[in-house]
């Protein structure tokens, strides 16, 4: 008699180890999850997610028939779904919903669904299943289904619902995602202005990052360093965070052809961690900024002799060693049309140094005034000289109204234009078709021909120069190294 009274209580006691060995680690897993997710460390949540979805399913696996089995099978595809594992995750949320009306495991199971559909870009059925717990009575599946639906929203276009949606979400990455759809929206200041109320959600480095480069891409570096400047110094980041963004933001400023607002955000950014990776990088990032406003080769060497220490040793050798690279390849002493044509490139797109490019190039044409290509080195250096533009356009009409590239400039029949195009193309070795031959028949049949271009299949000569700068690639929260830079004096199919 004794020993089946003994059964009963055994049986809980069994059952209540399903509970504590399986589906406890399985929930441990899964809001550690949650808080890595909360937190941007996004791998690590992948990884979390799936030791909750291992977890929960041994207990549904041993234990098919225990009554946390519905709660095993939720959490199960909550894991999957986390980890990415969507195929397997919508078959287990499947079983899940069959076997529970249990409203917050419906929930649960609805939350997961989103995020599966987020991520098969089916953003319509993403925010259906969001929204069914978006007035949820607990207040961290509440938030997380507005961040979902929010995302959903976002991706499908939908700008104001994306908006209305993440600001009822006090997520971090709710914040973050608010303000980049309001800069999709259009409506930069409204963005700017939150960016200051998302400070005390703690937005990471990556955060950032993103936000100012979307602000870049809309309102333009000088509005977005305004903005750099403001948030930055009250931001919750590191040093070298701190130093990074100051460098990207000097970066884009230098891009943008503002050598001293760059060189005063790299200043910011050595201050900011002056014995790093960082700070050397913003030691070489001034060098640059220094030859960005150089007028002549002169100050080039200057610039190659500070430069020296850093390619010695440091954080930042290796880039330091491609700069001064790049600065040997100018001061060679090369005066032929290659040398003067390919100078000048090096320096409007690598060094992003326009003064620089038309010294170089306007020094061919003095020393060589008698050169077919004189006059195309004059008409490559207007654009990067805009002071002299006027003056450059006299000597042009004074010395040179004759040649092919003046004579195209003025929009007159100049069927020494493309020969001259295609010379200079196989002294660049590059191959040309014979666009000689058919445009001297184009000019027959018509007395004008276009305006022409600044060098073989270059930019129009009334366009402004936009250089194009490729900044370090500066790895986030790892030891820094630099990017690849574009390889100087690499044949291209544009001459200047």
């Amino acid at each position: 008699m004794r020993a089946p009274a003994l059964v009963a209580p055994l049986t809980l006691l069994l059952a209540g180890c399903v509970y504590y060995n399986g589906l406890w680690n399985a929930h441990r897993y899964t809001r550690q999850a949650q808080r890595e997710e909360r937190s941007g460390e996004a791998e690590a949540a992948l990884q979390t997610w799936g030791l909750a979805a291992v977890e929960a399913e041994s207990v549904s696996v041993h234990h098919p028939h225990s009554g946390w089995l519905p709660d095993a099978l939720v959490t199960e595809g909550e894991g999957r779904a986390g980890s990415g594992e969507c195929d397997g995750a919508l078959v287990v949320l499947d079983s899940a919903a069959a076997i529970t009306s249990n409203r917050a495991l419906d929930e649960r199971i609805a939350l997961a669904r989103a995020r599966c559909a987020l991520r098969a870009g089916d953003y319509g059925a993403a925010g259906s299943y969001a929204g069914t717990a978006l007035d949820s009575k607990d207040r961290e599946r509440r938030d997380l289904a507005a961040l979902l639906a929010g995302r959903a929203a976002r991706a499908a276009g939908a700008w104001d619902s994306a908006v209305a949606l993440y600001t009822r979400s006090p997520e971090r990455a709710a914040g973050v995602e608010l303000v980049l759809s309001l800069v999709s929206a259009g409506r930069e200041r409204r963005a700017d202005s939150l960016c200051d109320s998302i400070l005390r959600r703690r937005p990471l480095e990556g955060d950032w990052d993103s936000i100012f480069a979307a602000m870049a891409a809309t309102a333009g570096p000088v509005a977005t360093s305004a903005t750099v400047g403001r948030i930055v110094p009250r931001a919750r980041l590191t040093q070298g965070a701190r130093a990074r963004l100051y460098l990207d933001d000097g970066y884009r400023l230098l891009s943008a052809g503002d050598p001293d607002g760059a060189d005063a955000r790299f200043v910011l950014a050595q201050h900011a961690a002056a014995d790093s990776a960082e700070g050397d990088l913003a030691r070489i990032a001034r060098l640059r900024a220094r030859v960005a406003r150089a007028p002549g080769l002169d100050s080039v060497a200057a610039v190659s002799v500070a430069l020296h220490p850093l390619t010695q040793h440091g954080s930042a050798v290796d880039q330091a060693r491609r700069l001064q690279q790049t600065l040997a390849q100018l001061s060679q002493g090369d005066s032929t049309v290659v040398a003067a044509f390919r100078g000048g490139e090096l320096a409007r797109d690598s060094l992003v140094s326009p003064p620089l490019a038309a010294a170089l190039l306007l020094g061919f044409a003095e020393r060589n005034p008698t050169s077919l290509f004189a006059p195309k080195a004059i008409l490559a250096a207007m654009p990067l000289d805009p002071g002299r533009r006027d003056s450059l356009a006299g000597v042009l009409d004074g010395r040179y109204a004759t040649s092919p590239y003046t004579m195209a400039l003025r929009g007159l029949p100049s069927p020494g234009y493309a020969a001259a195009e295609d010379s200079l193309a196989r002294l660049f070795g590059l191959r040309t078709a014979s666009a000689a031959a058919s445009l001297a028949a184009r000019d027959a049949a018509a007395p004008l021909i276009p305006v022409p271009r600044t060098g073989w299949r270059g930019p129009l000569l009334d366009e402004a120069v936009a250089p194009v700068m490729a900044a370090p690639t500066i790895r986030r929260g790892q030891p820094t190294r630099p990017g690849a830079p574009r390889r100087p004096g690499a044949p291209t199919d544009t001459i200047m």
